[in-house]
């Protein structure tokens, strides 16, 4: 699923840590909670023998107030800080308002396509940081799962900007756009309910997991 390798076991390889994994989007939902599974599947023994594992949450965010809220609400995340959504070079797309053109055909309900889009911006990075930064460990990262998050022309990019506000924590984003390899959203609508049958996935992209410096 990750181009470039699996940043858990370039940063953590023992185990034994607490993850936080934000979702924005219900189609990268599937990813989020694949990737929990697989860090709570991840053991280690302490120096009696003891098997010990991975912890790790899901929680879904809509907004930077929100985001703020599910970290605060953690002990503290000393694994890793783990996003999954749409993005752009410049921002995290928390909530998506009605789009007129995409790569990929997003179904939404009535009350979806009328809403406002909500972004986390460079200004809304500062502030996250400033409030939240105190709950990541020396050693935990953070991982950006969106479209350019870490495109790198001139370390200008989102990934850049959470590196500069998280000095002690080594953060990494997608150099090029990241899809679902379906050719639409598995989901439908019928009834005036949402249908989403299970269905195996993972990423295309033309680009690579990479980390910023």
């Amino acid at each position: 699923m990750y181009a470039g390798g699996n940043p858990v076991n370039a940063i953590d390889p023992t185990g034994l840590d607490h993850f936080l994994i934000l979702v924005s989007d219900e189609v990268d939902s599937y990813a989020a909670h694949a990737r929990a599974e697989e860090l709570r599947n991840t053991e280690d023994e302490t120096p009696e023998g003891d098997k010990k594992y991975h912890t790790a949450n899901v929680v879904y965010v809509s907004n930077p107030k929100e985001m703020e809220a599910a970290i605060l609400a953690e002990d503290k995340i000393d694994g890793g800080l783990i996003w999954y959504g749409h993005a752009n070079k410049k921002e995290l797309i928390l909530k998506e308002g009605k789009l007129k053109k995409h790569k990929r055909r997003i179904l939404k309900s009535p009350e979806e396509k009328k809403s406002k889009s909500t972004r986390l911006t460079f200004k809304g990075v500062e502030k996250l940081a400033k409030a939240t930064r105190h709950k990541l460990g020396d050693d935990a990262f953070i991982e950006l799962n969106g479209c350019n998050t870490n495109k790198n022309t001139k370390g200008d990019s989102i990934s850049d900007k959470f590196k500069k506000e998280f000095k002690k924590n080594d953060v990494g984003g997608w150099t090029d756009y990241i899809e679902p390899s379906w050719k639409t959203d598995p989901c439908y609508w019928e009834d005036g309910k949402k249908i989403c049958p299970p269905t195996k996935w993972d990423y295309e992209t033309e680009g690579d997991f990479d980390w910023a410096y």
